[in-house]
């Protein structure tokens, strides 16, 4: 459903400034030429990430508790805004056809998606200002880790790394239906 909303959504948006899409599914044609939302671009992991995102975001900004609850609140929002500029600007793009554009798209919206975040918290502080006497103090560090707990931990991480070098990547099965242009990846 999010797929074909996202599809909807972006024909509607394309009918606003000045084109004349037809949207049939997931597909939407434009110009003599088809797009296909595919359900990796139903932007569901772009809302999971930007929402991600605002929690970590009010984790080291040490706002209030309507503050933090708003602005979590506004990450769904914003994860699907940027999702959709994503998918126009895959339509306009005319290298869309490379899968390393849709890479290069989606990290650009995942930084436009935090700056947007960091200028909802700031139009939130508007309203919600954090007072002086509210701020948290900032805690001590704990300490420095002990040297054995540092080593392992290193060695964990490049086991990790390493073994992560020998498994094989990924691929998805061939698909007998190509589509002209998809649209990939959120």
């Amino acid at each position: 459903p999010l797929q074909l909303a996202n599809a909807h959504a972006v024909g509607v948006v394309l009918e606003a400034i000045g084109f004349s899409p037809f949207v049939s599914g997931d597909l939407v044609f434009l110009d003599e030429r088809i797009f296909q939302v595919i359900e990796g671009c139903s932007g569901l992991r772009t809302i999971l990430i930007v929402t991600m995102s605002a929690c970590l975001f009010t984790q080291l900004a040490w706002h209030d508790p309507k503050r933090t609850l708003a602005l979590i609140l506004l990450a769904p929002l914003i994860g699907a805004v940027t999702n959709h500029i994503r998918i126009l600007t895959i339509i306009f793009n005319p290298a869309a056809a490379f899968a390393s554009a849709h890479t290069a798209q989606g990290l650009a919206m995942m930084v436009i998606a935090v700056i947007m975040i960091a200028l909802a918290d700031f139009a939130l502080g508007r309203v919600w200002p954090t007072p002086a006497t509210e701020q948290l103090p900032v805690e001590a560090p704990i300490g420095v880790l002990p040297s054995a707990l540092r080593v392992s931990y290193v060695v964990l991480c490049v086991s990790l790394a390493v073994a992560a070098l020998g498994l094989d990547p990924w691929r998805p099965p061939p698909s007998p239906l190509v589509a002209l242009t998809t649209i990939g990846g959120s």
